[in-house]
């Protein structure tokens, strides 16, 4: 009605953006609440806030919101809510403490608040303080409910937002199994909540293809649970547009990812074709378009032609948070070609912090002693045991440096390695490979240290 007139529309600009807002037109919508007049300003922040961070201008987001806390002494919880939650999504959470400290409030005083604060320490890796958060809500939330008359089964599927989201903890802790039964629940409730329902198939998708690479079986069925969120038009695989509108370009991105994965799983190929053919279309440019095509042509078994994929998209993946992975995929790649050169300098290109994890550096010797780099496999060896290192490090080091001897025929210097790495874990001498390895190669090069084995073999190991 307000745009059919011209005068209507702006002596009822709010109203018309708005409108808009709900419609999910959201550019529109900006352009409409330009024209709000100063003295409705406070109604226009509320609004642009919102709009903001649904086009995920996080940044805009958190200046709209200090404007409006600023200039209007705004109170309402729902504020308060929503700008906690753009701190989080603009990968700023670890300010969220301070913000509630600055706002005079505490994680408690609302069910959202309190799920968008643990969302904020999920996102810290605090994982007991997230569940701890997780659980408030959950509390509240029940408070809340039972309070409007709600019966236990429509409690429970009002809550579906914040037991998706303790699966998602689980997950990330690595208890899978509670993580996937925990999200099976959670599409079982048929929660009105259609965003934490596809939350929840996405994430049961994702645990599928990350932890049971190999069922083809279980992705199958997985993949229905997806599915049903999705619908194909023009040609095109996309989520249906309600839905869309609500999840944001990031997030239907993931789940386009996610269901081409989980196709790949489940050696359903045309349809990850079919996904990553949508990602390029309705997200044209994006890291994960990339990743993604490069995946596809590795199941195809084009493995350089994947390669190059990966690295003709870095202009794309550089910055993003698909930088590293796609090193990862390079690196693995390239060993399939059994190119170990490219392969060691994609994981020496890798950040400190990932190229000083232990799977990381194992992998790095690996590479380096497949082709033929003996003293390279040795010095990272050596630099974990100079190191600071815990304990099962110098001990992977030191079976690596062993090893390294023994395929040189250095049998004193492996044995020396061994030892070592008996006064390292005293219990070494229960282990099968020592008490294989050990005595016959100090009974090959220094039978006279046979005694100091047999002086320290336990009664139950003869």
């Amino acid at each position: 009605m307000i745009s059919s007139n011209k005068d209507l529309e702006d002596r009822f600009s709010f109203e018309h953006a708005y409108c808009l807002y709900r419609e999910g037109r959201l550019e529109e919508s900006l352009i409409s609440l330009a024209k709000v007049p100063e003295e409705r300003k406070a109604d226009r922040l509320r609004l642009e806030g919102q709009l903001r961070f649904r086009l995920e201008e996080y940044e805009k987001c958190i200046e709209v919101y200090s404007e409006l806390f600023k200039s209007h002494d705004e109170s309402s919880i729902e504020a308060r809510t929503n700008v906690i939650a753009a701190y989080t999504a603009a990968n700023r959470s670890s300010e969220v403490a301070s913000v509630l400290d600055a706002m005079r409030i505490t994680p408690n005083e609302g069910l959202e608040l309190a799920f968008n604060v643990s969302c904020a320490l999920l996102d810290q890796g605090k994982y007991v303080e997230a569940r701890e958060q997780l659980l408030a809500a959950h509390r509240i939330g029940e408070e809340v409910l039972f309070d409007e008359g709600l019966d236990d089964e429509e409690v429970a599927a009002e809550l579906a937002a914040v037991d998706a989201q303790m699966a998602y903890l689980d997950a990330a802790e690595g208890k899978i199994k509670e993580a996937a039964e925990a999200l099976k629940s959670v599409l079982e409730l048929e929660s009105p909540d259609e965003q934490a329902n596809i939350s929840a198939a996405a994430n049961l998708c994702l645990t599928q293809v990350s932890f049971f690479p190999g069922d083809r079986k279980g992705a199958q069925e997985k993949l229905r649970s997806l599915e049903s969120f999705l619908e194909r038009s023009g040609g095109f695989l996309r989520i249906k547009p309600s839905l869309e509108r609500r999840l944001g370009s990031s997030s239907s991105q993931a789940v386009l990812g996610i269901y081409a994965c989980t196709c790949l799983a489940a050696h359903k190929n045309e349809h990850a074709r079919e996904a990553v053919r949508s990602l390029d279309k309705l997200y044209p440019g994006t890291a994960l378009g990339a990743m993604m095509h490069a995946a596809i042509l590795a199941r195809d078994g084009k493995i350089k032609e994947a390669l190059t994929a990966l690295e003709a998209g870095n202009s794309r993946l550089k910055g993003s948070k698909y930088e590293f992975p796609s090193l990862a995929m390079g690196a693995q790649l390239a060993v399939h070609l059994d190119d170990y050169d490219k392969a060691s300098q994609l994981l020496a290109s890798l950040p400190p912090e990932i190229v000083s994890k232990p799977a990381v550096i194992a992998t790095s010797a690996n590479l380096m002693e497949s082709h033929g780099d003996i003293g390279g496999a040795r010095s990272i060896a050596m630099n974990v045991m100079n190191g600071s290192a815990g304990k099962e490090a110098k001990k992977w080091a030191l079976n690596k440096l062993s090893a390294l001897d023994l395929s040189s025929g250095n049998i004193t210097s492996a044995v020396n390695h061994l030892v070592e790495y008996t006064k390292v874990d005293g219990s070494a001498w229960y282990e099968p490979s020592i008490l294989h390895l050990l005595p016959r190669c100090i009974a090959t090069c220094d039978p006279k240290r046979c005694l100091e084995v047999i002086n320290n073999l336990q009664p139950d190991h003869t």
